[in-house]
């Protein structure tokens, strides 16, 4: 069976979404954005987590919409 231990993210500055992303680490991604020197004020977790699959499926409908 597959693992479902990837989530959908998003970086957010105040109420206004500036980036969205796939990851199986929130919290390390967040540290690598902000090496990246990204601005935002926090990463917020969209949904319950999903396969790899599912994830990178739903990060490309959202960019598509």
């Amino acid at each position: 069976m597959t693992k479902r231990n990837t989530y959908n993210y998003n970086l957010k500055l105040g109420q206004k979404i500036v980036y969205k992303g796939t990851t199986n680490d929130l919290e390390k991604r967040a540290k690598e954005h902000e090496a990246d020197r990204k601005k935002f004020s926090h990463i917020q977790q969209v949904g319950k987590a999903k396969t790899e699959y599912g994830a990178k499926s739903e990060e490309a409908r959202q960019l598509n919409n």
